[in-house]
C-alpha cells in the first residue's frame, strides 16, 4: 500500500512493508530553493532602491567673501604699498585716492605730537583740507603740501619724510576726514602754526608734552568763503 502527501514544495510517498513505513523521497524540494533566492533577489533590490530614494546630502552653502578694498587701502598705507593702494583706489572707483590718504596721514603725524587727540588730528588735516577747496591755493593736497615761495610745510623738506610711513591710528585719522569729517567746520580756517596769523583764531590746541599751543586761523580775505 502506497500512502501519498502532497505539500506545496515537496511530494513524498510511504510505502508499507513488513508492517514497517519506509519513507522514500520521491521529489527534491527544488521549489523551495527556487522561492528562498527570488526572496534574496527581492530583499537586495529592496535595499538598492530604498538607497536611491535617500536625497544626498546637501553641500553647505558659503558665502562667498567680500573684499574691504577700504582696509586694504588702509593697511597699504600702512606699509607704504602703493601697488597695493592704487589697486584699492580703482576698485573702490577712484573716490578716495590713495596718494591723498597716504600724503594726509604723512602730514598729519608729523604736524602733531605723539599724544594728540583725535580732534587736533582732524584739525591738522581740516587746515590741508580747507586749503584744497580755497581759492588761495593749489587744488591737490600734493600741491598744498609742496607749495613753496614761501614754504608752506616744513616737513615735507626735512630729511626723512620720503622714506616715513605713517602709523596707522594716523592713516584712519586721515580716512575719517576724507570721508568728511570735521571739528571746525569752516572752510576759512587756512592757517595752523604755533603763532596767531590771519583774521582771527578759530582754535586753539596745547600740547602737554611741548608745553606749546598750535592755533588754528581764519584766512585774510574772508570774501572767499562762506562764513556763518
Amino acid at each position: 500500500m502506497i500512502e501519498r502527501w502532497a505539500s506545496p514544495c515537496s511530494e513524498i510517498a510511504f510505502a508499507t512493508r513488513g508492517g514497517r513505513k519506509i519513507k522514500k523521497l520521491l521529489k527534491i524540494p527544488v521549489v523551495l530553493g527556487i522561492v528562498l533566492a527570488l526572496l534574496c533577489s527581492a530583499s537586495f533590490h529592496t535595499g538598492v532602491s530604498a538607497a536611491q530614494e535617500v536625497p544626498p546630502a546637501e553641500m553647505p552653502q558659503t558665502t562667498p567673501v567680500q573684499t574691504d578694498w577700504m582696509e586694504v587701502m588702509v593697511q597699504a598705507a600702512t606699509e607704504g604699498d602703493e601697488n597695493t593702494g592704487i589697486a584699492a583706489q580703482n576698485a573702490l572707483g577712484g573716490d578716495i585716492r590713495y596718494e591723498d590718504l597716504f600724503l594726509l596721514a604723512k602730514i598729519i603725524a608729523w604736524e602733531s605730537g605723539p599724544h594728540w587727540e583725535d580732534w587736533g588730528l582732524i584739525a591738522i588735516g581740516e587746515v590741508v583740507l580747507n586749503r584744497v577747496a580755497s581759492p588761495e591755493f593749489p587744488d591737490t593736497i600734493r600741491e598744498v603740501l609742496f607749495q613753496t615761495d614761501p614754504i608752506q610745510y616744513e616737513p615735507i623738506w626735512l630729511t626723512g619724510w620720503e622714506e616715513y610711513i605713517p602709523p596707522e591710528r594716523y592713516v584712519r585719522v586721515a580716512l575719517r576726514l576724507l570721508e568728511g569729517e570735521r571739528v571746525m567746520n569752516d572752510s576759512s580756517v587756512i592757517f595752523q602754526a604755533l603763532f596767531p596769523q590771519g583774521s582771527e583764531i578759530a582754535l586753539t590746541y596745547h600740547d602737554y608734552d611741548l608745553n606749546n599751543d598750535t592755533y588754528f586761523c581764519r584766512s585774510y580775505d574772508l570774501s572767499f568763503y562762506s562764513v556763518g
